[in-house]
């Protein structure tokens, strides 16, 4: 007789489960679901998973260590435990953080080619945020050799991720023919695919467009909507041009007042355009009274930031003594600044002051 008694199975608990497990408990702790939120339990738990080879967890505390979530900020741990994970996996997470470090020098000493390296790395998982960064190198030579080229095959990979960053800057390429071969009607398809989303460069650059017709027809009114959406988020370049059509009347009902509106706006936020242009609205006297002291000093701002219309310009006031005391070795000084940056008119007043 078999007087011996069958137990249920039993599985033993590996080290991978209980990392899971852990790894799951912190996960709670951290975000807040399903346990009430306490960065320092959720670190605790991260490392009890970490130790227990859980990879997820490893990375996620070495996030806690860089960001100081929970933990004391802590740089070189923070890249200790990245670089634990890099040599276990390809964890693309690990590796854009360790470039990011090696980028501003967190914990590292600063080394471009080393935050190349770990980009290519993970552009080659097919991940955006490698092929964004790595695109950006090479055009700017940074890290890397500068090659226009290989930027701009980078930035075609990540566009298909549709994010607008690479959205904008694919345009830019098409636009100058840098990288590849110039294409406008391209440049317009990035901006407006960029636009749609919300960024306001795009949408800047897009009414830029527009409103010049360069590239694809001339629409005021198109330009004027992308000007005003782009100038809603703080963008103060939209916000002069956007004025500039207030001012002629172009796509919008012209409304001198909210030409005035739109410049002062951009003068508060020291745009230069602004500056130009409502010290040209003082000059003349359009929309509000004539005051060419008001002018020569918004000119002065506007020429610090090397706009050579108003150096042009104030160089006129200096040489007539208007709104300014009368001052032609000055007048020769600005002169000479906007003629370096290939102002014609300030080119040829030159020619005539030296005959």
């Amino acid at each position: 007789m078999d007087n011996s008694s069958q137990s249920p199975e039993s599985k033993s608990i590996t080290s991978a489960d209980l990392g899971e497990a852990l790894f799951k408990e912190a996960t709670e702790f951290l975000t807040g679901e399903g346990a009430p939120q306490d960065f320092l339990k959720a670190a605790e738990l991260f490392e009890k998973a970490a130790q227990n080879g859980h990879i997820s967890a490893q990375v996620n505390l070495a996030s806690m260590y860089y960001q100081g979530i929970g933990l004391p900020q802590d740089f070189k741990k923070a890249f200790e435990l990245y670089q634990k994970v890099a040599d276990q996996d390809v964890n693309c997470l690990a590796l854009v953080n360790m470039a990011l470090m090696y980028v501003n020098g967190d914990g590292v000493e600063q080394d471009l080619k080393k935050a190349a390296e770990l980009y290519e790395k993970v552009a080659e998982q097919g991940q955006f945020v490698g092929q964004f960064n790595l695109a950006l190198m090479y055009l700017e030579g940074s890290g890397v050799a500068q090659d226009f080229k290989k930027g701009a095959q980078l930035l075609l990979k990540a566009v298909q991720h549709g994010q607008a960053v690479a959205q904008l800057q694919l345009g830019f390429l098409y636009l100058s023919g840098v990288g590849l071969k110039k294409d406008l009607n391209e440049a317009a398809k990035m901006f407006q695919l960029a636009a749609d989303q919300g960024n306001p460069i795009a949408q800047l650059n897009l009414g830029l467009m527009y409103s010049q017709g360069h590239g694809i027809a001339e629409d005021q009114a198109k330009a004027a909507e992308l000007f005003q959406k782009a100038a809603q988020q703080g963008d103060t370049d939209a916000l002069t041009n956007l004025g500039l059509l207030y001012l002629t009347g172009r796509g919008v009902t012209k409304d001198v007042d909210q030409a005035l509106q739109c410049f002062q706006k951009a003068v508060e936020a020291g745009n230069s355009g602004g500056q130009y242009y409502l010290a040209t609205m003082y000059q003349n006297g359009y929309g509000v009274n004539v005051d060419l002291a008001q002018a020569a000093k918004l000119f002065e701002l506007a020429s610090e930031q090397d706009l050579a219309e108003a150096q042009y310009k104030l160089a006129i006031l200096y040489l007539k003594g208007q709104g300014v005391p009368q001052d032609p070795s000055r007048a020769r000084e600005l002169l000479l600044k906007a003629s370096a940056q290939g102002y014609e008119p300030a080119e040829e007043i030159l020619k005539k002051l030296t005959q």
